[in-house]
């Protein structure tokens, strides 16, 4: 066997990068006002805590693993604010809306949900472009910037494919197969993706992706400055979602579709692109994943109690402009603060009921509510409101 000579500093972050301890405690006020809670996760190099309004989770790290993160592309520099803990260390915070996934890979479940295993599958892509080699079962998944940060340890490599099918597994058993061991199918593309997903019974619908992963963005979105599609999140008829590898989301709609939206006073012709992809003509708009973009009966982003009073404002601003629309499976973008209806076909008459299930029922509620607050924003969205 030849002998090899392996750089760990390669793979290895610096411990002088160690984090010790407590790196904020709770009630520490932090320079943007922000009150640091619990903390919910830490290792050597990072720690992760909520804050005490329930808004953000704080990944914590030293100088060292964020610079890394941001010189090989993981992040952006802008992700980060700094400044100088208790111990006169440098910190480096990085703040997620609590409604997105900021956890450790080996605690990732999707429990069900297509929206979150596409997530994670988008954020494996972004990462395997960025290092094709880097171990990433160590490493955290920044629903976010959609990606996988990893951690640069000594812990044993696992295949792209198990770390998947963990995600997707109901049970806390982890399959640990290492990428020689899975051989050539060790990696995610898209027919081991969709293969792990009819095994795990999640149904994609029988729509062809508009775009294919790693097809640059500059054309849809303005000053993208290289954003690519790294995977699709939600395929339906008339429209479809994309993940950037970035704190955007792409919705690219059939050219009808959104034609119907603007007609009806839901979205300005002004705020769209318009775009050829494969010979369909499209249009395209782009949002900031730190607000809600999903459909109404298949939500993935946490709701918090803010985000319910959202919710149901928007359900009584939507009814007002189109009122004969049917709003159980529209798609809600938090950001416009409306519904976008597929079908026109309602009354109104259980929009009250409606928000009273997204609201109590979730999924990915953040807390149980108050049934004052339940009842309060099923009062709401009754009562249209230009």
């Amino acid at each position: 066997m030849t002998d090899v000579v392996v750089n760990e500093s390669r793979f290895v972050v610096d411990m002088s990068d160690e984090i010790k301890d407590h790196a904020l405690r709770g009630g520490m006020v932090l320079p943007d006002g922000q009150v640091v809670g619990d903390q919910i996760d830490r290792s050597d190099a990072f720690q992760i805590y909520d804050t005490r309004d329930g808004s953000f989770n704080l990944l914590v790290t030293g100088r060292e693993l964020a610079s890394r993160w941001i010189a090989e592309g993981f992040l952006p520099e802008r992700a980060f604010g700094r400044f100088t803990g208790e111990d006169g260390k440098e910190l480096w915070v990085l703040y997620s809306p609590t409604s997105l996934i900021l956890q450790r890979v080996t605690a990732c479940r999707a429990y069900g949900s297509l929206r979150y295993a596409l997530a994670f599958a988008a954020a494996l892509f972004k990462a395997r472009i960025l290092d094709h080699g880097v171990n990433l079962r160590d490493g955290i998944f920044c629903e976010l910037y959609g990606v996988i940060l990893p951690a640069y340890t000594k812990t044993r490599a696992v295949a792209d494919r198990a770390l998947f099918e963990n995600v997707l597994s109901r049970s806390e058993r982890e399959n640990l197969s290492s990428p020689d061991e899975m051989g050539k199918s060790h990696g995610l593309n898209r027919y081991s993706l969709k293969e792990e997903l009819r095994e795990a019974s999640l149904t994609l619908a029988p729509v062809e992706p508009y775009l294919e992963n790693g097809e640059i963005l500059d054309d849809f979105i303005e000053g993208a400055g290289g954003l690519y599609a790294t995977g699709y999140l939600v395929l339906d008829e008339q429209y479809q979602i994309y993940d950037t590898g970035s704190d955007t989301l792409v919705l690219l709609m059939e050219n009808r579709f959104a034609g119907s939206l603007v007609e009806r006073g839901l979205i300005r012709e002004m705020e769209l692109s318009a775009i050829s992809v494969g010979g369909l003509y499209l249009r395209a708009l782009a949002l900031s994943k730190r607000f809600a973009l999903e459909r109404v009966n298949d939500r993935h982003f946490g709701l918090t109690a803010a985000g319910a009073f959202k919710f149901a404002s928007a359900v009584a601003r939507t009814r007002a402009r189109v009122p004969d629309a049917s709003l159980e499976d529209a798609l809600y973008s938090e950001e416009l603060g409306l519904l976008l209806p597929v079908r026109f076909e309602g009354d109104g008459s259980q929009d009250g009921a409606l928000v009273r299930e997204v609201v109590s029922v979730g999924p990915f509620a953040m807390a149980p509510f108050l049934e004052d607050v339940i009842e309060h924003c099923a009062l709401i969205a009754s009562h249209p409101v230009i």
